[in-house]
């Protein structure tokens, strides 16, 4: 039994250990304990990770509450191959409002919200599947999601999320 534990052990420390508790592991003997050395060292990538997606995070919230550029509109639009009305609608901005927006050349905080998250889903798409592929897959209706384009359903957070999960699906050949 005490060779079979840490054999036993090791897997969910690597995988299921919390971050703070890495730090806490460290004060054990690892000569008493040899296994934990793979957990530390996948703690410290995990750490690093966490570190990495934060920066990433506080950037894209700082973009967001300083307003992004109309041209981050505009280039989202070109690469989509969509009309300005379509992707308007998608982000909850009026013609109107889209035209003082350019004008201005910034978005408002809440516009930005909703631009930055159809941007990162085509980000994902097109990690997933390619730019060609992830464009003609967000521009065509799928029946999972009721005769939708993942595009129009991704007009809400949760729309978003449901969209990103299919994408999940088929990054892992899950969903078809």
């Amino acid at each position: 039994m005490s060779l079979l534990f840490p054999l036993l052990l090791a897997p969910l420390l690597i995988f299921a250990v919390p971050i703070h508790w890495c730090y806490s592991v460290k004060a054990l003997p690892i000569q008493r304990a040899p296994f934990l050395r793979l957990a530390l060292s996948s703690c410290h990538l995990a750490s690093y990770n966490w570190h990495m997606a934060h920066t990433a995070s506080e950037e894209a919230i700082r973009r967001v509450k300083q307003g992004l550029p109309y041209g981050e509109f505009e280039e989202l639009r070109a690469n989509l191959g969509v009309s300005v009305t379509r992707l308007a609608a998608v982000i909850g901005v009026s013609e109107r409002t889209l035209a003082r927006r350019k004008r201005e050349g910034r978005f408002k905080p809440d516009e930005s919200d909703r631009l930055l998250r159809i941007i990162r889903l085509y980000q994902r798409a097109v990690d997933v599947l390619g730019e060609d592929p992830a464009t003609e897959w967000l521009t065509t209706p799928k029946r999972f999601l009721g005769g939708k384009t993942p595009l129009e359903f991704a007009d809400t957070e949760i729309g978003a999320h449901e969209v990103d999960q299919a994408l999940g699906r088929l990054e892992h050949g899950v969903f078809a």
